[in-house]
């Protein structure tokens, strides 16, 4: 990490005051400090909810978020997470990675294959920037009957019940 020379970047994490929030941010600021870099914690002020607010503006290279797809696309995870064109609560904007993600955005219809190819120069060059790490996907378990049939997971979001059946 010294050799990196990132060590001299003073870094901080913003938490909610809510007890379930708490213990995560502690750890990761332990792991950072034993790494040689200088951590502080700042609650995040109550009555904000919203990771991306304007109060929170400063850079955050990491959110508890996770990945959760919006729909079946690169873009989702881009979109939230790095886009220029849409609040993020990274605050990351690279203008080049961003001009790269429209070319992906507007091949997807004439030329999937060709906009995967994109995307994929798109993930790179924000694994290239460190743009940010999300620290965990959320995972759901869904538990059902025998007697329920035509069971679809739409994503992050759960159950498409519109497409059950029970016997």
């Amino acid at each position: 990490m010294k050799e990196s020379g990132t060590t001299q970047i003073p870094i901080t994490i913003h938490r909610f005051t809510a007890a379930v929030y708490r213990a995560f941010p502690a750890y990761i600021a332990t792991v950072l400090r034993g790494l040689g870099y200088t951590v502080t914690i700042e609650d995040i002020p109550t009555g904000i909810t919203d990771p991306i607010s304007p109060a929170l503006a400063k850079d955050q290279i990491f959110t508890m978020w996770g990945w959760v797809p919006d729909y079946p696309s690169p873009a989702t995870f881009y979109d939230a997470e790095a886009s220029c064109r849409a609040p993020n609560p990274n605050q990351f904007c690279d203008p080049e990675i961003d001009a790269l993600a429209k070319t992906a955005y507007d091949l997807g219809v004439s030329d999937p294959n060709a906009a995967l190819t994109k995307w994929t120069e798109v993930d790179r060059r924000l694994t290239d920037a460190a743009a940010f790490l999300t620290l965990g996907n959320h995972r759901r378990v869904d538990v059902v009957s025998e007697r329920v049939g035509n069971f679809q997971q739409r994503g992050g979001f759960g159950p498409d019940i519109s497409q059950l059946w029970v016997k």
